[in-house]
Order: structure tokens, then C-alpha cells, then sequence
């Protein structure tokens, strides 16, 4: 009996290329902690400004922006302005 050839596979792709995370889209703006580990972790999160922000749905208005850290990536990335220009 003769064995199928096997067809090699790529591995799945974790990230996409560099630079393409929170922290260098045009969308993202780093927001100010204080209650961070440490003063280093207050600089990578921030908040996504691609889409308006979502309701709680409570009796209050309350609206947020999704919460992300710098080195998080999504579907939905763009350059910065001085970056594409530079790109």
C-alpha cells in the first residue's frame, strides 16, 4: 500500500509582521494609569478609537473605548500619519 505524499504546511502565523500592534496604530492613544505595577507598565495601555465607544446599557450614561495593551494586534491596524509617510 503506498502512502499520500504529504503537502508540507506552514506554521500559523502568531502576530503579523512588525509593525503592526496597538502601540503603533493610528487608532490607539495611550491612556494614564496610576495604579500599575510599576511606572513602566502605566506606558502600554491605552485605549482602540477605531469605532465610537460602547454603552454600559445602566441606568447612567457611561461609555467606554476597548482597553488594550501596546503589543496587542488586530485586524483593523493602520500606520500612524507620520509613519505611513515614512513607510
Amino acid at each position: 500500500m503506498t502512502q499520500p505524499e504529504s503537502t508540507p504546511v506552514a506554521p500559523p502565523q502568531s502576530r503579523p509582521a512588525e509593525p503592526s500592534s496597538c502601540g503603533d496604530c493610528r487608532f490607539w492613544e495611550k491612556t494614564v494609569q496610576r495604579n500599575g505595577p510599576t511606572p513602566a507598565y502605566e506606558n502600554f495601555l491605552g485605549e482602540c478609537r477605531r469605532f465610537p465607544p460602547t454603552t454600559t446599557g445602566s441606568g447612567e450614561y457611561l461609555a467606554f473605548f476597548p482597553a488594550t495593551r501596546h503589543s496587542v494586534w488586530c485586524g483593523e491596524f493602520a500606520p500612524r500619519a507620520e509613519e505611513a509617510a515614512h513607510g
